[in-house]
């Protein structure tokens, strides 16, 4: 599972996640109040915000491809900026720790 114990024993991947997120609606009043914890918890189990950048970076490339084509350009300047899109997305997965998956 997910917010437990793999069969290897080792802590699944969302496991500080999950305990977070279970602390802090034992200690609060309001389920609201620990919504962004929730959101957290809940984007390491689907990586939902993470697929929807991926879309949103490949539409656009290929919007941009498909308006270089038109105008019968290369498209060169684009693909530069692309690129370090996609680095630093990748960047700031490696430094949350979710690796490059």
């Amino acid at each position: 599972m997910a917010w437990g114990w793999e069969i290897t024993g080792n802590k699944g991947r969302c496991y500080d996640f999950w305990i977070d997120f279970s602390d802090c609606m034992s200690r609060c009043r309001e389920p609201k109040d620990c919504a962004l914890l929730r959101e957290d918890y809940l984007e390491c189990l689907h990586h939902s915000k993470e697929f929807q950048r991926r879309n949103g970076v490949y539409k656009e490339e290929q919007r941009q491809l498909r308006v270089a084509s038109e105008k019968g350009k290369g498209g060169g300047r684009w693909c530069s900026s692309l690129r370090n899109i996609i680095i630093s997305l990748r960047f700031n997965r490696v430094k949350r720790g979710m690796g490059t998956n």
